[in-house]
């Protein structure tokens, strides 16, 4: 069974934060879905190392995602105007995707990897 719950925008840079130590380096895939650019899934499982609500400057009040890529590489995504975020959760409480909708009528998919759980 799946949650969906939708965070308020007052406690989006909270969640995140906390989200940011829980889930930081678990395996995420990102996928972009609009008007504009279709379906566009990342192709590898990438580890999550951060993501933020900004605070400051030209990026404030956008999301800011940060995956490890190839050879040490960081890999850098922002969602400009976020309008909504919405988690869904698992039975056990663990995240399994994390819905951010934009102002452009985009929403911007993590879809949190988890090991498979085989039954004894």
């Amino acid at each position: 069974m799946f949650r969906t719950r939708e965070i308020p925008a007052e406690r989006w840079g909270a969640y995140l934060r906390r989200l940011a130590e829980h889930e930081r380096d678990h395996p995420v895939r990102l996928e972009i879905i609009g008007r504009d650019v279709g379906n566009f899934p990342m192709e590898a499982h990438a580890p999550l190392l951060d993501i933020e609500l900004a605070t400051k400057g030209s990026a404030e009040g956008s999301i800011e995602v940060t995956f490890g890529g190839p050879a040490g590489q960081l890999l850098e995504h922002r969602i400009e105007k976020p309008t909504r975020v919405y988690v869904e959760e698992n039975a056990a409480g663990e995240v399994e995707v994390l819905d951010i909708e934009s102002r452009e009528q985009r929403k911007t998919l993590l879809v949190f990897e988890h090991p498979m759980v085989l039954e004894a």
